[in-house]
């Protein structure tokens, strides 16, 4: 249990803004050759994504208690926070008419919140699934005596 907190803490407080900035450094230019309108399918792609990830944690915000607690404290605030940047950068990445600087922040915000909200997401299955295989296991053993 303290491993996965403590796995769930590195990446909401520490690979996340990590890759956001690598990405900054590794962001496509956007100049006269390569015009915006080139990049407006990683955004909206990207947005779509997010967007779906926001719906799935609205529907996960009907678990029992215990459960909600359990997803409040490994989502966090940082990672609504992580994923409502990375909707609203993408979004904003989808519009044409930005000075070319602006896409470089907008790619790096985007790719960052993508990959911690796919992070947090997947590290929150992984608990279920533990969570759900103690819970079996425990009321095997109790089966058994």
């Amino acid at each position: 249990m303290t491993l996965m907190n403590a796995t769930v803490k590195t990446v909401k407080n520490g690979a996340v803004p990590m890759f956001g900035i690598l990405t900054y450094f590794l962001a496509p230019a956007v100049d006269s050759a390569h015009a915006p309108s080139t990049f407006a399918t990683f955004f909206s792609t990207t947005a779509q994504l997010l967007g779906t990830f926001l719906i799935a944690l609205a529907l996960l915000s009907s678990l029992p208690a215990l459960e909600h607690l359990r997803f409040r404290q490994t989502m966090g605030g940082i990672s609504l926070l992580y994923l409502g940047l990375g909707l609203v950068a993408a979004t904003a990445g989808t519009v044409d008419r930005w000075s070319c600087w602006v896409y470089r922040w907008l790619f790096a915000i985007t790719a960052g919140a993508m990959l911690g909200t796919l992070l947090v997401l997947v590290m929150l299955g992984a608990f279920n699934i533990w969570s759900a295989r103690t819970t079996a296991v425990a009321k095997r053993a109790d089966e058994l005596g």
